[in-house]
């Protein structure tokens, strides 16, 4: 046997012109080899790879190398980014974000990029203030304090006299001894304000503020009417969140709402939000991805990560906190309703305060109806109508939402 190889690469196999029938030949074939791939250009580079931003400005990122075309996405921080374009769009809340760009190669290459992001929301606003709701109020009643200017968030403690202060909220609760208390607030630069409040039988029995909600009692049966997939053996879902935004709206004239905050069989208790408390917004779950990489179209709409995803994307937006989604026809899209600072209060907590009012409420438990009852309950305790959440949670600690 003998093989030959033509200058163009083919083989010819000589010897199997001796074993054909007589009078049949083979004949090379000649010709060049030719693959279907796309042109690459070098290694793939995404410009800038570092870069610092206002909150809520725009960066525009290319990329070059590589195998076009290019997608863009957001590995995490926050913000949002056209992945075909690579315009960037920064949160307004104070992030270190990661851009990712892919080529279409068949291996994906990748190349990152930072951003680091200054908050809008946190910038000095004129000097740290705080105030009472009333200067004097009743033995063992409570009172609200509020700081305003400096540096946002805050903290509020007890400097002086008895009683004692919400670290996260600033509610304070007057001693059943008359006298006075001195309150600190102080903000995330360590600036500090104070302010003062007297304690005697001639007080008011609690600071005043706005209502924005309100608790109602329904049943499973009446909800089933909004949406009929929600039930007592599904309260913590899509399904129920519809049907309690269609119940707030069509028997209570509110603007949305929330729960259950409490639920026994067939009976629950719902907390409807009015309208004055904050607003209704239509986004995406792409969008609401962008804050929480959990929260996506065909995750479990109803978890702590959307509730994560939609209290940022609210924050972001200027408000409070969020809750939802309340509706989400259509698969990508969903509704939250968005609420203002005035309306709730963020708690920042641990879960082993939570058992105090259901002891099963833990990281496991973190998104159900028992949280949601133990949420409602020490928002109350706090002076507050009812609370929603949790909308961030680590093994012992946990965030939720008070309103008013």
């Amino acid at each position: 046997m003998k093989l030959q190889r033509s200058g163009l690469g083919i083989l010819t196999l000589a010897f199997l012109s001796a074993c054909m029938p007589s009078g049949v030949q083979i004949s090379p074939v000649t010709g060049t080899a030719s693959s279907q791939t796309l042109a690459s250009s070098g290694t793939l580079t995404i410009s800038p790879t570092s870069q610092t931003v206002t909150g809520g400005s725009t960066l525009q990122f290319t990329a070059t190398g590589g195998t076009s075309p290019y997608i863009f996405t957001i590995a995490s921080g926050g913000g949002s980014i056209n992945s075909s374009t690579g315009l960037f769009t920064a949160p307004t809340i104070a992030a270190t974000v990661t851009v990712t760009v892919i080529d279409s190669s068949s291996k994906g290459s990748s190349a990152s990029a930072t951003v680091t992001v200054s908050s809008t929301t946190s910038s000095n606003s004129g000097s740290l203030t705080v105030s009472a709701a009333s200067s004097n109020i009743a033995p063992s009643s409570t009172d609200q304090f509020t700081a305003s200017g400096g540096v946002s968030p805050y903290s509020y403690s007890l400097v002086a006299g008895s009683g004692s202060v919400s670290p996260s909220t600033g509610l304070y609760t007057a001693s059943s001894a008359s006298g006075s208390a001195e309150i600190a607030a102080t903000d995330s630069a360590g600036n500090i304000a104070y302010a003062i409040v007297t304690i005697s039988s001639t007080g008011t029995t609690s600071s005043s503020s706005a209502t924005y909600s309100t608790n109602y009692q329904t049943t499973y049966s009446q909800l089933a009417t909004y949406n009929s997939n929600c039930s007592s053996g599904t309260p913590y879902s899509d399904n129920c969140n519809a049907a309690i935004d269609q119940y707030c709206q069509k028997v209570n004239g509110a603007m949305s709402g929330f729960g259950p905050v409490e639920n026994s069989g067939n009976n629950v208790t719902v907390t409807c939000v009015q309208s004055g408390a904050g607003s209704v917004i239509q986004t995406t779950f792409g969008i609401l991805q962008s804050y929480n990489t959990g929260c996506y179209n065909n995750s479990v709409p109803v978890s702590v990560n959307c509730n994560s995803a939609i209290s940022r994307y609210c924050y972001a937006l200027g408000y409070a906190s969020g809750f939802g989604p309340v509706e989400h026809i259509g698969g990508a899209s969903a509704t939250v309703v968005c609420v203002n600072s005035t309306a709730a209060t963020v708690v920042n907590d641990t879960f082993k305060d939570l058992q105090s009012y259901q002891s099963e409420c833990n990281i496991n438990t973190s998104a159900s109806a028992t949280c949601n009852s133990a949420i409602k309950r020490i928002c109350q305790a706090l002076n507050h109508t009812s609370g929603f959440g949790i909308i961030e949670d680590t093994q012992t600690t946990a965030s939720w939402v008070c309103v008013n």
